[in-house]
Protein backbone atom coordinates (compact mmCIF):
# COMPACT_ATOMS: atom_id res chain seq x y z
CA UNK A 1 0.00 0.00 0.00
CA UNK A 2 2.95 2.69 -0.92
CA UNK A 3 0.90 5.92 -1.80
CA UNK A 4 2.76 7.77 -4.16
CA UNK A 5 3.59 5.97 -7.12
CA UNK A 6 4.02 5.67 -10.98
CA UNK A 7 3.48 9.22 -11.54
CA UNK A 8 -0.68 9.55 -11.36
CA UNK A 9 -2.07 12.08 -9.15
CA UNK A 10 -1.98 11.81 -5.46
CA UNK A 11 -5.95 11.54 -4.63
CA UNK A 12 -5.95 8.51 -7.39
CA UNK A 13 -3.61 6.93 -5.37
CA UNK A 14 -5.40 7.89 -2.00
CA UNK A 15 -8.50 6.04 -3.33
CA UNK A 16 -6.37 2.86 -4.92
CA UNK A 17 -4.91 2.67 -0.79
CA UNK A 18 -8.35 2.66 0.25
CA UNK A 19 -9.66 0.22 -1.88
CA UNK A 20 -6.77 -1.91 -0.83
CA UNK A 21 -7.25 -1.15 2.77
CA UNK A 22 -10.97 -1.55 2.80
CA UNK A 23 -10.19 -5.42 1.02
CA UNK A 24 -7.15 -5.49 3.59
CA UNK A 25 -9.49 -5.40 7.00
CA UNK A 26 -12.27 -7.16 5.79
CA UNK A 27 -10.32 -10.00 6.21
CA UNK A 28 -9.18 -8.92 9.68
CA UNK A 29 -6.02 -7.59 8.93
CA UNK A 30 -5.29 -4.92 11.48
CA UNK A 31 -2.98 -2.91 9.63
CA UNK A 32 -5.48 -2.48 7.17
CA UNK A 33 -8.09 -1.23 9.37
CA UNK A 34 -5.82 1.14 11.72
CA UNK A 35 -4.62 2.92 8.01
CA UNK A 36 -7.92 2.99 6.64
CA UNK A 37 -8.44 4.69 9.92
CA UNK A 38 -5.93 7.37 9.08
CA UNK A 39 -7.52 8.13 5.88
CA UNK A 40 -10.20 8.93 7.38
CA UNK A 41 -8.62 10.92 10.38
CA UNK A 42 -6.70 13.15 7.75
CA UNK A 43 -9.07 13.39 4.67
CA UNK A 44 -6.68 11.84 2.40
CA UNK A 45 -8.83 10.30 -0.43
CA UNK A 46 -11.88 10.50 1.40
CA UNK A 47 -14.26 12.90 3.38
CA UNK A 48 -12.25 13.48 7.06
CA UNK A 49 -14.45 11.80 9.19
CA UNK A 50 -13.65 11.14 13.20
CA UNK A 51 -16.49 8.78 13.51
CA UNK A 52 -15.31 6.48 10.89
CA UNK A 53 -11.78 6.76 11.56
CA UNK A 54 -12.40 6.01 15.62
CA UNK A 55 -14.41 2.79 13.83
CA UNK A 56 -11.27 1.69 12.04
CA UNK A 57 -8.93 2.17 14.39
CA UNK A 58 -11.20 0.35 17.32
CA UNK A 59 -11.57 -3.03 14.97
CA UNK A 60 -7.51 -2.36 14.48
CA UNK A 61 -7.00 -2.02 18.28
CA UNK A 62 -9.18 -5.23 19.02
CA UNK A 63 -7.17 -7.16 16.64
CA UNK A 64 -4.40 -6.23 18.44
CA UNK A 65 -2.79 -3.62 16.10
CA UNK A 66 -0.81 -1.35 17.75
CA UNK A 67 -1.42 1.51 15.63
CA UNK A 68 -4.99 1.45 15.89
CA UNK A 69 -4.92 1.77 19.92
CA UNK A 70 -2.05 4.32 19.57
CA UNK A 71 -4.96 6.22 17.23
CA UNK A 72 -8.14 5.85 19.37
CA UNK A 73 -5.52 7.52 21.93
CA UNK A 74 -4.92 10.41 19.84
CA UNK A 75 -8.80 11.25 19.09
CA UNK A 76 -9.19 11.48 22.78
CA UNK A 77 -5.94 13.03 23.60
CA UNK A 78 -7.27 15.88 21.18
CA UNK A 79 -11.29 15.62 21.30
CA UNK A 80 -11.78 14.86 17.34
CA UNK A 81 -14.77 13.45 17.20
CA UNK A 82 -15.55 12.38 21.11
CA UNK A 83 -15.01 14.08 23.99
CA UNK A 84 -11.74 15.07 25.51
CA UNK A 85 -10.77 12.63 27.77
CA UNK A 86 -6.86 12.10 28.63
CA UNK A 87 -7.52 8.77 31.29
CA UNK A 88 -9.31 7.09 28.22
CA UNK A 89 -6.63 8.45 26.20
CA UNK A 90 -3.94 7.00 28.34
CA UNK A 91 -5.88 3.73 28.46
CA UNK A 92 -6.04 3.48 24.49
CA UNK A 93 -1.90 4.40 24.74
CA UNK A 94 -1.65 1.82 27.37
CA UNK A 95 -2.59 -1.09 25.36
CA UNK A 96 -1.03 0.33 22.24
CA UNK A 97 2.86 0.37 23.79
CA UNK A 98 1.87 -3.32 24.94
CA UNK A 99 1.69 -3.96 21.55
CA UNK A 100 4.65 -2.97 20.59
CA UNK A 101 3.98 0.53 19.23
CA UNK A 102 6.26 3.47 20.54
CA UNK A 103 4.30 6.40 20.29
CA UNK A 104 1.54 4.66 22.50
CA UNK A 105 4.39 4.29 25.04
CA UNK A 106 5.63 8.23 24.45
CA UNK A 107 2.17 9.69 24.97
CA UNK A 108 1.59 7.43 27.73
CA UNK A 109 4.30 8.45 29.48
CA UNK A 110 3.68 11.92 28.93
CA UNK A 111 -0.01 11.49 30.31
CA UNK A 112 1.58 9.45 33.15
CA UNK A 113 3.80 12.65 34.11
CA UNK A 114 0.88 15.13 34.03
CA UNK A 115 -1.22 12.62 36.36
CA UNK A 116 -3.44 10.73 34.98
Amino acid sequence: GVLYHNGQGVKQDFLQAKTYYEKACNLNNGLGCGNLGVLYHSGKGVRQDYQQAKTYYEKACNLNEGLGCNNIGVLYYNGQGVRQNFQTAKEYFGKACDLGNQKGCDYFRKLNEKGY
